[in-house]
């Protein structure tokens, strides 16, 4: 195998093995909507005190649009 073969291997068996593992949470919503204290506030208490999401990696999954998408992604980078 090849150093760039091996390469690509080991990053997508280290990228995989996460995201598999991850329950992956869509977020979407209207583009107006830019309240990130409320959507912070709401999906931290479901992911906090629902037993479904104990001890799982979660993985927010959005469109990355403008509004709910794109904040969405920034409460990725804040949880986990």
């Amino acid at each position: 195998m090849e150093n760039s073969e091996m390469k690509e291997s080991y990053l997508s068996e280290k990228y995989l093995n996460g995201y598999q593992e991850a329950c992956k949470v869509i977020i979407a919503g209207g583009r107006d909507f830019d309240d990130y204290k409320y959507m912070s506030s709401e999906l931290t208490e479901l992911f906090e005190n629902s037993a479904y999401f104990k001890g799982i990696t979660i993985k927010i999954i959005s469109g990355m649009a403008k509004g709910a998408d794109s904040l969405a992604s920034v409460m990725q980078m804040n949880i986990n």
